[in-house]
């Protein structure tokens, strides 16, 4: 399965078969692709956490709102993003020449050591790359996922020990689909979205 197989055949599904399991092999092999998602500064922020337990899966989903799709389907993974990866450079760029990394961990300090709003802000782009390369991989290994954002997020953080410093992006269910998906939604076209060169030029037909 290529690319665009993946993303046309990808869709968000709310039903799972709770009798399918993902085991640590197939865990493995869905999450190692993921590492290589671009993020700025090398810093990759995202962080994984994953709940197939049903107890666990049982109780996010009441966190959910009762939404069953998180307590069916084969593993639930919280998305989520270190705020403060900037503090983290020495260790990521420690390979290199001491004078790159001192170079390298000063313009990360100063480009994010006072700005929260960047940080915070940083942190959703590597995550939700991180989610959207997450949901491809599954795709292209057969596994259905559904991307959600509806939950209390007290509660998930207290469910999945989630430390202070880190963002919740998403959480992520991943099965296998029992019923057909729906017909795909309304999507625009490029004309809609799509502009040349700046907001008022030219739009593909």
């Amino acid at each position: 399965m290529d690319v665009r197989e993946a993303l046309e055949q990808r869709r968000a599904i709310k039903r799972f078969d709770p009798d399918q399991e993902l085991t640590d092999a197939e865990l493995k092999q869905m999450l190692e692709p993921v590492l290589l998602t671009p993020t700025s500064y090398n810093l990759q922020h995202y962080r994984f956490v994953v709940a197939r337990k049903k107890e666990l899966k049982s109780q996010l989903c009441e966190a959910a709102f009762n939404q069953f799709q998180v307590r069916d389907c084969s593993a639930v993974v919280v998305v989520t993003a270190k705020l403060n990866a900037h503090e983290d450079a020495g260790q990521i760029y420690d390979h290199l020449p001491s004078e790159i990394t001192d170079k390298l961990v000063a313009m990360t300090a100063s480009f994010y050591g006072n700005a929260p709003q960047l940080q915070r802000d940083e942190a959703m782009r590597s995550g939700s790359l991180a989610s959207m390369t997450l949901m491809l991989v599954a795709s292209e290994m057969g596994w259905d996922t559904c991307p959600m954002i509806g939950y209390d997020t007290a509660k998930v953080i207290e469910l999945m020990s989630i430390p202070s410093d880190h963002a919740i992006i998403m959480m992520i269910c991943v099965g296998k689909a029992n019923n057909a998906p729906r017909e795909r939604a309304l999507r625009y076209q490029l004309s809609d979205v799509v502009c040349l060169e700046n907001f008022e030029g030219v739009r593909f037909e």
